[in-house]
């Protein structure tokens, strides 16, 4: 255990005992994906000097959070990482960001609970918005622009049927 900022932090080795000692299972493969899914935060980073790497470190509540998610995945035998995306968003609803869950990690923790409960939807978003860009990346001109030039023409048009003039293409 380290002291940063006035905080006791763990180191990754001291985060796994901690888990162990309560009785609970955690290898690094979930580790990492708990991590990249934003349901653990990714660790504080800390030198160790010159030429001797750099150490992570992980605060008492991610401590807590961690025991809590291999906790809640041995009682519910949970083999998808979607259910646990909850518990860092309710922790960080409840207590805030002074209980060790940041924003960054909510977020990351609701992007991964949408992708893999709906996943389906989120590739036809992905293809939506792909279409979109791809359709307003090829237009001559913007919708602004084009509400400009419309504008511009009616204004146009509306000038000469009060003068009494005609275009062309009037019908009138």
């Amino acid at each position: 255990m380290k002291s940063i900022d006035g905080e006791e932090c763990y180191s990754r080795e001291e985060l796994f005992a901690e888990v162990r000692r309560r009785g609970l299972v955690i290898y690094d493969s979930l580790f990492e994906e708990w991590q990249k899914c934003g349901v653990m935060a990714v660790s504080r980073r800390k030198g160790r000097g010159r030429k001797k790497g750099v150490a992570g470190w992980w605060s008492r509540q991610q401590v807590e959070l961690l025991c809590t998610l291999c906790r809640m995945k041995r009682e519910q035998k949970l083999t998808s990482v979607a259910p646990q995306c909850n518990i860092p968003v309710w922790v960080w609803m409840y207590w805030g960001e002074g209980y060790g869950v940041s924003l960054e990690q909510v977020k990351r923790a609701m992007q991964a609970w949408a992708e893999r409960r709906y996943p389906a939807r989120a590739k036809e978003a992905r293809a939506g918005a792909r279409q979109l860009v791809r359709l307003v990346a090829n237009d001559e001109c913007s919708g602004t622009q084009r509400r400009v030039e419309e504008y511009r023409a009616f204004r146009g048009k509306s000038e000469r049927e009060g003068s009494g003039q005609r275009d062309e293409g009037d019908f009138h």
